[in-house]
């Protein structure tokens, strides 16, 4: 049994825009979002579900890059199944301890 794990495709969030990058150090950041990886690897973007965010442009950027990501898909018993991918990423404000 295996959970899916991303094997190819740009990383989220890099570059980040001069705006956000002033807000994620001022403020921090937090972001948790799930999406369906189909049995060959692909994510469906129209599962995408934003669970938290600390600023809208985390999920328009990753609803953009998915569909540039490949997956390994996860397994059941040897078999190639549908399964939710957990993106999360987290920051403190700059300064912070």
């Amino acid at each position: 049994d295996r959970l899916p794990e991303k094997v190819s495709g740009p990383q989220p969030f890099v570059p980040t825009p001069p705006t956000v990058q002033a807000d994620i150090e001022k403020k921090g950041m937090s972001f948790k979002a799930d999406v369906m990886i189909d049995t060959l690897g692909h994510a469906r973007v129209e599962t995408l579900k934003v669970i938290e965010t600390s600023n809208e442009w985390f999920p328009r950027n990753l609803k953009a890059l998915l569909p540039r990501m490949t997956f390994s898909p996860a397994q059941l018993a040897g078999c190639k199944v549908e399964r939710v991918y957990k993106f999360q990423a987290s920051a403190k404000p700059k300064g912070s301890r």
